[in-house]
């Protein structure tokens, strides 16, 4: 950073300098808000369950074949509203001529089947039937969920700091180029209370010079001034 005159070789004041990126704000420039949204995503999922094993006799679900069962049957036998069986208790319900539906004599076969007078249940089949009693079948659900994802990236800017003296504490880093020397003044200042005086200059382009940091970068635009 230069500062010089076209021709005079007289002494001159410096009392501010700034550098720093061309039309910018000393802060830097703002934060860059890039938004991407990726095309939608359908995912579907297919979820089986499968059947349950029908255990026949239990029909209150307990695990055990017993004359709870038969009154289990009774009960919803009167009163289907009030007493409902699940679709694995009716399956399991089915013992007396398997594939007809539940009945008096299903209750009936099982109380026999406590007592030990009936070895093995279903007891019997419908005609023609070999065991036709319907469990409950495999169900198959399949769910589909479209996404879509948006990713918001803000991305600061690096701030160019400005080089922004005012010499209020003397020449600090700033040296004379060529023969000229640099000196604080406080008799000649544009704000403040002090200045630089350069002097002692032989050419034009002996000035006061200031080696810049790394914030400015070769080949970038930028703005100084002086005054």
């Amino acid at each position: 950073f230069y500062v010089e005159t076209e021709e005079s070789t007289t002494s001159f004041y410096v009392d501010e300098a700034i550098g720093a990126v061309a039309d910018t704000k000393i802060d830097g420039p703002a934060p860059v808000v890039t938004t991407t949204t990726t095309p939608p995503v359908t995912t579907t999922t297919t979820v089986t369950t499968e059947p349950t094993t029908i255990k026949y006799g239990d029909v209150n679900l307990d695990g055990s074949v017993s004359v709870a069962d038969a009154v289990a049957i009774l009960q919803y036998l009167g009163n289907k509203d009030k007493y409902s069986l699940s679709a694995e208790a009716k399956a399991n319900a089915d013992v007396y001529n398997n594939g007809d539906g539940i009945t008096a004599n299903d209750a009936l076969t099982i109380q026999k089947y406590d007592a030990g007078l009936v070895t093995k249940l279903p007891a019997s089949y419908i005609a023609g039937g070999g065991g036709g009693s319907t469990a409950p079948q495999a169900t198959t659900t399949t769910t589909k969920a479209t996404t879509t994802t948006t990713v918001t990236t803000t991305t600061t800017v690096p701030a160019i700091n400005a080089q922004n003296e005012s010499f209020e504490s003397g020449a600090v880093s700033w040296e004379g180029r060529g023969g000229a020397v640099v000196a604080s003044e406080n008799n000649h200042h544009y704000s403040g209370n002090n200045s630089v005086k350069v002097s002692g200059r032989s050419s034009a382009w002996n000035g006061i010079s200031y080696t810049l940091g790394d914030d400015f970068k070769a080949g970038g635009t930028y703005s100084f001034s002086a005054k």
